[in-house]
């Protein structure tokens, strides 16, 4: 038999058995299903913020009240990482022993500026410092190691990876959270996290479809319009979620985004069944879950109150509701789903078809086990692979903070040229990680203020003068204009280095020096020092568009 042959075999013998696999999920989740209540059905169309950090009265009641299908967590919610791992598993456990399942525990866990977990994992950077590494391999194994982290700790679900292209400088709430402006990028980056993370055992959820990146408002605040035809929208913004679809993504967060050149009615894409059922289910045939983006953001109006929007949202397609808080908000939805069934507004079939989906996730990865027909939680620990990747955590991390850095007009030759002349290091940073990680690399480097700046000479004949080393995390523009003008003025070497948003930079006339490192991490941090003193070469071409010319 030839190797081709055999391999063939293999392969098919494989997708059978995924097949016969699946099946079996289907029946025991049509098995678990058909002993359920209406109410017991709602709530695992639930996903609520919840209370403290220990399984208190709130929680308790709130496990028993409503039997939610899912919790997400925030950073009030953490402690260390022992005290993180115990608490999730009181959560759980307390969630059977009352009569629910085994819940979805999500995060916002995207790297970078989003996180919510600061102990117990690795810092990764940011999806666009991801973004502009390039590197698909170190991408798929940080979101596996990720995911082991995760689920060591009790967390089975991660709210990422953002799939939005920022393809709007002006963009106040995803900017730096994309893998790029490019399609073909986010999708490459995406779909290889997506990969990664799930197969570490932790759900993927791919956000916001169809797509917050050319939004110049925040859905926290408002209801952001997007004035896109659907050619648009199908030759860019849709990309990455279809790539992601083909990997495998097991959830999508729909946009609380208006579209006014598809939709007649003001209606953001969580509440439109024209998005959520018509295209993503029906036309690009996603048969995941489909969550919503909080309900309680100013995105999502609030005629009929916030139980009408979750009607709505049911009814355009939604599978799981999601709530920051926990309490009046998430009373008035259940009463207002379980209205709708009684009303005839809803089918409870309707119902079925989303807790059926979500059954076959929480059967598919392991979060509910079934023991003589009956749902319980049990904990899994990763095997010897895993457990040999997390051991290259750090080393991943580091590959990434450094690959990701990129220098804009920045010569390694400028600091060298120091050391002959009279001009001195000046380092202007709010971070006390970066001003620690400066003085490790160079042994001493001069602190300087922004004030102080206007004090320092120029350059002179045969002296490089001194050079100013300026860090944003948030950019100011008039600061920066002003500065940039006082430096070409006075002969200064003025080098910005970026960590944060780095958009509004393009909008400067004669930019200086640029180092951009998109995430203010430690070891992106420590990455940017030893960078700047030459330890490796910082790329000077990267595949994102930070100008968008």
């Amino acid at each position: 038999m030839s190797m081709k042959k055999a391999s063939l075999i293999v392969l098919l013998s494989i997708l059978s058995l995924k097949g016969h696999c699946q099946e079996n999920q289907r029946e025991e989740a049509r098995l678990l299903l058909g002993k359920m209540s209406l109410d017991q059905k709602i709530g695992q169309m639930i996903m609520p913020g919840i209370s403290g950090k220990s399984l208190n009265g709130a929680n308790r009641q709130m496990l028993r009240e409503v039997q939610p299908g899912g919790i997400l967590l925030f950073g009030v919610n953490l402690a260390s990482a022992e005290k993180t791992a115990r608490f999730l598993e009181d959560v759980q456990r307390y969630a059977v022993s009352e009569g629910g399942m085994p819940l979805f525990v999500s995060i916002d866990q995207e790297g970078g500026r989003v996180v919510r977990i600061t102990k117990g994992v690795t810092p990764f950077p940011g999806a666009m410092a991801v973004g502009s590494a390039g590197d698909e391999t170190l991408t798929y194994e940080m979101a596996r190691v990720l995911g082991l982290q995760l689920k060591e700790l009790g967390v089975n679900m991660n709210l990422a990876p953002v799939l939005d292209v920022n393809n709007n400088p002006h963009n106040p709430v995803i900017n730096n959270r994309s893998f790029g402006s490019s399609a073909e990028l986010v999708s490459r980056m995406g779909a290889a996290y997506i990969r990664g993370l799930q197969e570490s055992g932790c759900v993927a959820v791919g956000k916001h479809f169809p797509g917050h990146g050319d939004t110049n408002k925040d859905s926290h605040k408002t209801l952001p319009e997007i004035h896109h035809d659907m050619a648009r929208l199908e030759s860019v913004e849709f990309l990455p979620f279809r790539e992601a679809m083909k990997s495998g993504v097991e959830g999508i967060m729909s946009a609380h985004i208006y579209f006014p050149k598809i939709l007649s009615e003001k209606t953001p894409a969580t509440l439109s069944r024209f998005f959520l059922t018509d295209l993503l289910r029906t036309k690009m045939k996603f048969g995941g879950l489909v969550i919503t983006d909080d309900m309680e953001m100013a995105g999502i109006p609030k005629k009929g109150g916030i139980g009408g929007a979750a009607v709505q949202s049911v009814l355009a397609g939604t599978d799981i509701i999601l709530l920051s808080t926990w309490g009046a908000s998430v009373r008035s939805i259940v009463k207002a789903l379980r209205q709708a069934v009684r009303e005839g507004v809803l089918t409870e079939a309707r119902i079925d078809e989303s807790v059926m989906r979500i059954l076959e996730v929480k059967l598919r990865y392991g979060i509910i086990t079934l023991r003589h027909g009956k749902a319980n939680y049990q904990k899994r620990i990763p095997g010897e692979e895993g457990r040999k990747l997390l051991a290259r955590a750090d080393e991943i991390c580091d590959s990434l903070a450094r690959k990701s850095l990129y220098a804009r007009g920045w010569s390694p030759g400028l600091y060298q040229s120091l050391r002959g002349g009279k001009g001195r290091l000046y380092l202007i940073s709010h971070s006390a990680r970066l001003r620690r990680e400066m003085k490790a690399a160079f042994g001493s480097i001069i602190l300087g203020s922004v004030k102080g700046f206007y004090g320092l000479r120029g350059s002179r004949k045969g002296d490089a003068g001194d050079i100013v080393l300026y860090h944003l995390d948030i950019v100011k523009l008039p600061v920066v204009r002003k500065m940039v003008q006082h430096a070409r003025k006075k002969g200064i070497t003025l080098c910005l280095l970026s960590t944060g948003n780095p958009f509004p930079l393009s909008e400067v006339k004669n930019l200086p020096p640029v180092i951009y490192a998109f995430s203010n991490t430690g070891p992106t941090m420590k990455a940017l020092a030893r960078g700047l003193r030459g330890d490796f070469p910082i790329k000077s071409e990267i595949p994102l568009d930070l100008g968008f010319r």
